[in-house]
């Protein structure tokens, strides 16, 4: 006899482990004061194992009077560290997860061993390929990369070095001609389960006996994060690999769109706060190659068009309904609060910025119409608001455009 499930568990779950977290939060706080309050609040969520800086905050906030302390870490306060990556000027892609390794996590990573001899791959992980190109380490160097932005800004590295710059969705399979022709693999997967196992089923093409070397998201980067981490390496400790890891050994440089959604939420200044585990993964010719398989991705295509600096991103396949162009729905703001695919807002926004916004279009395909036109019309020496003005737009959605890009 089969029984209906109760409507209720699911929720009671994602409760129960959301509480398991929130606990497991407030224990990481209190250690690290009881160890010595730290100097900044940036100090702070560095040690907090992934949780987002908000939810630190809001932690903190609920723990000031139960633990009585006397000086509450400052927010933000932290100085940019100087980064001369073709790649900093740049604003980040949202859609692609964009968080590129701090300079001196590249500096880090290059230490760790003698490269000499070695034929490496860059799988989405443009600024470390960019630390090794421009130090000559590997006998080879090929970047795989799906963000044509990225790969203009890096475009003259491939001439001067003889390296190889491969246009690459790890949706798709690894081209034939470069099936086994690397000794090591570097990737930095979106931090979902689904993600790496297919990372890893790219990256064992390109180096089927090699060494892979990759992040892995800390145990409070959410709920169920521990979990997941399980999910990732269970199949490699199940193959036999020999695996090392350096803990915390990454942190990451803030992408404007996150930097945005910290400053919306209140936190300004902070910067690579966010860290990573780096695992070590050495194959042999004895890895069970069943141990690698890819999963197919959910993916629609985003379109990008840049507007100045700024740079949006729509799916041209979502169509709501609607009788403005653009439009916020109700209750949602017009910066995200959280970068996280599986913010409600985040997945369901069809509109995306490397600012933070997220919103959303009636008709994709004539909303990039309308701002490849205010584009060229700007690049021909018009003035951008003014070309914005004269593009063929309702009025509520020209004021929301011209708000999210003349914005302070």
């Amino acid at each position: 006899m089969a029984y209906p499930l109760n409507r209720n568990s699911h929720a009671e779950a994602r409760q129960a482990s959301t509480d398991v977290y929130s606990k497991a939060l407030d224990a990481q706080i209190r250690d690290l004061v009881a160890g010595g309050s730290p100097a900044s609040f940036s100090e702070l969520v560095r040690g907090c194992k992934g949780a987002f800086p908000s939810v630190v905050a809001r932690a903190l906030s609920n723990l000031l009077g139960e633990m009585r302390w006397t000086t509450i870490p400052a927010l933000g306060a932290l100085r940019q560290k100087e980064d001369s990556s073709r790649l900093s000027g740049l604003e980040g892609n949202p859609v692609l997860s964009s968080w590129y390794f701090s300079s001196d996590t590249c500096a880090k990573i290059a230490e760790l061993r003698d490269w000499s001899g070695a034929r490496i791959a860059f799988l989405g992980t443009p600024r470390l390929y960019e630390w090794f190109a421009n130090r000559h380490l590997g006998t080879s160097r090929a970047l795989f990369e799906v963000d044509t932005t990225v790969l203009q800004a890096l475009a003259d590295m491939a001439g001067d070095t003889g390296d190889v710059h491969v246009t690459y969705d790890a949706r798709d399979e690894i081209p034939d001609p470069y099936v086994g022709e690397f000794d090591i693999v570097f990737f930095d997967p979106p931090w979902y389960p689904e993600y790496y196992a297919t990372w890893l089923a790219r990256a064992h093409h390109l180096a089927p006996a090699g060494t892979f070397i990759f992040s892995l998201f800390p145990v409070l980067t959410r709920p169920g994060a521990t979990a997941e981490r399980n999910a990732v390496m269970h199949p490699l400790l199940e193959a036999g690999v020999k695996l090392w890891t350096l803990s915390a050994f990454a942190d990451y440089a803030v992408p404007s769109f996150e930097r945005a959604e910290l400053q919306a939420a209140g936190i300004a200044g902070i910067d690579s706060w966010k860290t990573a585990d780096i695992v070590v993964a050495e194959l042999s010719d004895l890895t069970d190659i069943a141990t690698f398989k890819a999963i197919p991705l959910e993916g629609t295509p985003w379109v990008e068009v840049n507007l100045g600096a700024i740079r949006f991103f729509v799916d041209v396949n979502q169509h709501p309904h609607d009788h403005r162009l653009v439009f916020l729905p109700a209750g949602w703001t017009r910066v995200l609060t959280s970068p996280s695919r599986r913010d409600p807002q985040r997945s369901q926004a069809n509109v995306l910025t490397s600012r933070g916004h997220g919103f959303m279009t009636s008709d994709p395909c004539r909303l990039v119409a309308r701002l490849k036109e205010t584009s060229a019309a700007a690049m021909q020496g018009d003035n951008l608001r003014r070309a914005l003005a004269s593009a063929d737009i309702d009025r509520e959605s020209r004021q929301l455009l011209d708000s999210i890009i003349f914005e302070d």
